[in-house]
């Protein structure tokens, strides 16, 4: 072999192995629809059932940390006729709570929510109104502990459950009234990892070059 084929060669060699790594994340999320309350997992009555978060891909890169993001909401609807003969006030309220729990992360959290919402109604006159309130939450890698049993191709559970108790209060006469509660929430993980290392755009380059460098002075010696 030539000095300059060597050269060539070497030159190839060290553009290819110039790579870089970047700092990256990836975020999956999974939410439960509004729906009457209460519900909990795998209620068959309601619908709800636990969610379904992915875990990070190894293929991405390595994996640094893990965090949470959750969200929800609650809805108390009030609705009836005032069936005195003055106005009168009517009042809704709910006290209730929202539960995330994720096992794999040793994760359990609750957001509080309550409302209370007074209107004033005319004499036979109907009424239809809400209260609500809404709240979020979060959590990292320092509560979750281990990172490689969020590492692979399948899925792990994260479940909210929703309960509330909710009334209502009319000053005066008989009318009568119903309430509905309803609920909302969601959950996102975020996985921050380092991309998998990736040849510069400029070492790629130079890799051409020697190579065809390379070509050309075997083409010279034939």
């Amino acid at each position: 072999m030539t000095k300059i084929s060597a050269l060539l060669l070497a030159t190839a060699a060290a553009a290819a192995s110039v790579t870089t790594a970047q700092a990256a994340t990836v975020s999956y999320t999974a939410s439960v629809p509004e729906t009457v309350t209460d519900w909990a997992t795998n209620d068959a009555s309601t619908g709800v059932n636990a969610l379904s978060l992915q875990r990070f891909n190894p293929l991405l890169g390595t994996l640094n940390g893990v965090s949470f993001h959750w969200e929800g909401g609650m809805t108390t609807n009030v609705a009836g006729d005032n069936a005195a003969d003055v106005p009168v006030r009517v009042r809704g309220q709910f006290d209730g709570e929202l539960v995330l729990t994720v096992a794999l992360a040793g994760l359990q959290e609750t957001l509080a929510l309550s409302a209370d919402k007074t209107i004033f109604v005319m004499p036979g006159a109907g009424f239809d109104f809400s209260a609500s309130d809404s709240d979020s939450g979060s959590g990292d890698s320092a509560v979750i502990g281990d990172l490689a049993a969020f590492i692979g191709n399948t899925a792990y559970d994260a479940v909210i459950t929703a309960s509330a108790n909710s009334s209502y209060t009319i000053s005066a006469g008989d009318g009568g009234a119903e309430t509905a509660t309803t609920a909302l929430a969601s959950v996102m993980v975020t996985y921050d990892y380092t991309a998998a290392a990736v040849p510069e755009p400029g070492a790629l380059a130079l890799v051409g070059i020697a190579l065809a460098g390379l070509a050309l002075a075997r083409r010279r010696r034939a």
